[in-house]
């Protein structure tokens, strides 16, 4: 926990373990419900009872180098904020000079105890980073920073469900400013790397190394894996290059599956071509097909298109030139082929003199007609 930079210290002397057994009375009011042993200088949580409520609690025992009015603080400040992943504050005390800020129950374990015993995976990690920047925006909006974030102030327990729920304590505990977030995404990247590499971050983050670290089966896994690197690194990174915000940094966890998802679906997808034939391979234009905003040819043109060059020559023609076809004169239709028996056709000059011996003919018949008659 990093409060001794921001709380007061006690003098130091001579460490002593901090010991509570089995039914034994804290602060006049909490019964032990089992025996603890801690070192002098780690927070821990005590199971007991509140004897004048009647029911159970979990307390809280802050680190003997914090002050015991600092119990005061954490409890005045996040007495009114209700989240499911912040542990309600029931109040505070002290106890052999060490104080303690007493919580609703709830079981778990702390995430101290599993981290280095096994890697987490990707999707555990970010699941369980999601859910501690929901509960640190939902206390910025109440005006109270963490300021301390660490695996040893995070409960992690199972709901009814495969994922890890996470439980937040010691609120307040340090004087963040409520207005400058970045301390709290420092320590979540603090956490994300804890959780992975199994040791405490100390400033040298290897983004290629933190990839390698995160056990992964899939290939959507590596994506993730990758892309949850480069989270890390931009919450551990220098303040003025880390997230500004929360928001930023929650939508950028949200990225880390909704994308790698996206790119998978482009990488897998299923395209059927023409003849029905289906590949897995991504959705890929055409080299030889540009877009256009003219409309698609019609049926009779391809038709036609087909009749001509056929199916390939439909494929190379560019379709801005596949429009409908301009009206046009209809052609003189072609002369039918003459009949084996049939005469030749006379041209216009034998006419022409047939029809004068026609008339001659004629005259020369109604003259001797009127000869006739006249003898």
């Amino acid at each position: 926990m990093n409060s001794a930079h921001s709380t007061t210290e006690l003098p130091r002397s001579t460490p002593r373990p901090f010991e509570v057994e089995t039914a034994q009375t804290i602060n006049g009011r909490y019964r032990a419900a089992r025996s603890a042993l801690t070192p002098r200088d780690e927070p821990w949580f005590i199971e007991a009872l509140d004897v004048t409520r009647g029911r159970a609690v979990l307390l809280r025992m802050l680190a003997g180098n914090v002050h015991p009015a600092a119990a005061a603080r954490i409890a005045k400040r996040t007495a009114t904020i209700v989240h499911p992943n912040i542990a309600t504050v029931l109040g505070h005390g002290q106890h052999d000079g060490r104080g303690f800020v007493v919580h609703d129950f709830f079981q778990g374990v702390v995430l101290q105890e599993r981290v280095g015993d096994r890697r987490f995976s990707v999707g555990d990690t970010i699941e369980i980073l999601k859910q501690l920047v929901d509960a640190l925006m939902a206390g910025r909006r109440q005006g109270v920073g963490h300021g301390g974030l660490n695996p040893g102030c995070i409960m992690l327990a199972r709901r009814g469900s495969s994922r890890d729920h996470v439980t937040l304590c010691d609120f307040g505990l340090a004087l963040a400013d409520p207005q400058d977030p970045r301390v709290d995404i420092f320590g979540v990247g603090a956490v994300g790397y804890a959780m992975v590499m199994g040791e405490r971050f100390v400033g040298n983050f290897d983004r290629d190394a933190f990839i390698r670290a995160i056990p992964v089966t899939t290939e959507r896994e590596q994506v993730c894996a990758t892309r949850l690197g480069k989270v890390i690194a931009s919450c551990v990174a220098t303040r003025h290059n880390r997230f500004r915000a929360l928001v930023d940094l929650d939508q950028a966890l949200l990225d880390t599956t909704t994308k790698a998802r996206t790119d998978k679906a482009k990488r897998v997808a299923v395209t059927t071509v023409p003849g029905g034939l289906k590949t897995s391979r991504a959705r890929k234009r055409p080299s030889n097909v540009r877009p256009t905003g003219t409309s698609h040819p019609s049926a009779e043109v391809r038709d036609t298109l087909d009749a001509v060059a056929g199916r390939h020559a439909l494929l190379a023609i560019d379709p801005r030139k596949l429009t409908a076809p301009k009206p046009q004169a209809a052609p003189a239709p072609a002369p039918a082929p003459p009949a084996e028996t049939a005469e030749p056709a006379a041209t216009p000059a034998v006419g022409m003199w047939v029809m004068a011996a026609l008339l001659v003919a004629a005259a020369i018949a109604i003259t001797v007609v009127g000869l006739g008659i006249g003898g």
